[in-house]
């Protein structure tokens, strides 16, 4: 999916010189996701309910030991749907116009290893007037071991956006081309001169395959446990 709009101008701009760039060539993941408030409560009542209006099917009055697993189980279940809400991503910034930058990724950086599976591109352009936008030309080179048909390098233009003349411009998408696996390496950014700006709310965002929390596999197996004698009873 691809959305080309033209947005207000207004935005800050991003004008720093290439050893600034290269200092913030990645920042950490963050969560756009969070969990929201009262879902492990909800979990936990929703696994209740169905325990219960299973007893009731049965002709049985719960005991207060079953009633305890239950609400054990319903817990750890609640945790872990918790859990899965939650998105783990990267983010790299594009050089601003007329520049380059590089960085690195260290060894025992966390992320090495991880599953990419969508990146999405946020891009704002302001192309000041008697300049056109189609000449505008970036690629950012992402720290990734492409997946089979995909490509670490995200290579823009002007030309291929369906943009001219001036004024701010605005491209958004998500896409699966720069799928992979996050690897040590150098990654870096170039933009063509031409009189215009990129504003500092553009990058392009890593999404990883979820990992379980810390104990979530742990609580799964606590559950299969508690499931597996609650069936032999």
């Amino acid at each position: 999916m691809r959305i080309d709009v033209v947005a207000e101008a207004g935005a800050d701009s991003l004008r720093v010189d290439g050893a600034e760039q290269t200092s913030r060539g990645v920042a950490d993941g963050a969560a756009l996701e969070r969990q929201p408030a009262g879902s492990r409560a909800a979990g936990a009542a929703g696994g209740d309910r169905a325990h219960a209006e299973l007893d009731d099917a049965a002709g049985k009055r719960p005991s207060v030991k079953q009633s305890i697993r239950t609400l054990v189980l319903a817990g750890v279940l609640g945790c872990a749907a918790g859990a899965a809400h939650a998105e783990d991503t990267a983010q790299f910034i594009f050089a601003d116009v007329g520049t380059t930058h590089t960085g690195f990724i260290f060894p025992g950086d966390p992320r090495i290893g991880r599953e990419v599976v969508l990146a999405r591109i946020f891009l704002v352009v302001e192309v000041f007037p008697g300049a056109d936008a189609a000449d505008f030309d970036t690629d950012l080179t992402l720290p990734i071991s492409a997946a089979e048909g995909a490509t670490p390098v995200v290579a823009l233009t002007g030309t291929g956006l369906g943009w001219s003349g001036s004024g701010t411009f605005t491209y958004m998408t998500e896409t699966t081309l720069h799928n992979g696996t996050f690897i040590q390496t150098l990654f870096g950014a170039a933009t063509s001169p031409m009189d215009a700006v990129i504003h500092e709310d553009s990058y392009v965002e890593l999404v990883f395959a979820p990992v379980p929390a810390p104990g979530t596999a742990a609580l799964a197996a606590a559950a299969g446990i508690v499931a597996a004698r609650r069936r032999r009873r």
